[in-house]
């Protein structure tokens, strides 16, 4: 299988999210308030999450499946642009300067891949 840069990429700095779990829930949590399981500490939920996904575009579904059924929403094109959105910014914050211009455009392809498959299936 080839693995394309912005993939290694990803991987790696979804080993970093794992390792900073509790932070990347409670950004995200902040920037989307009530997408995140009530009652479940927010470092497990994501620790949890992170740990089923073996790539990251396993992740960016899980999240994004997820937080639409914690929020009680169906799936919709403008909840999907929306988290997007969120989780760029989330990502920024909570990797730093690893988070380049490359890094940005790498996680908004594979999120738009997923949600365009999404789509498809809903």
């Amino acid at each position: 299988m080839l693995i394309t840069n912005d993939q290694r990429l990803m991987e790696d700095q979804l080993v970093t999210l794992s390792m900073r779990a509790e932070r990347f829930a409670a950004v995200f949590g902040r920037i989307t308030p009530g997408l995140l399981p009530s009652g479940a500490p927010q470092g497990n939920w994501l620790a949890s999450l992170t740990s089923r996904a073996e790539t990251p575009h396993g992740f960016l579904a899980e999240l994004l499946v997820a937080a639409c059924e914690q929020a009680g929403m169906r799936y919709s094109p403008e909840i999907c642009a929306s988290m997007g959105i969120a989780l760029l910014d989330t990502l920024q914050e909570v990797i730093g300067d690893g988070f380049t211009g490359p890094a940005r455009s790498a996680w908004s392809s594979a999120f738009a891949l997923v949600s365009d498959g999404i789509e498809e299936a809903a």
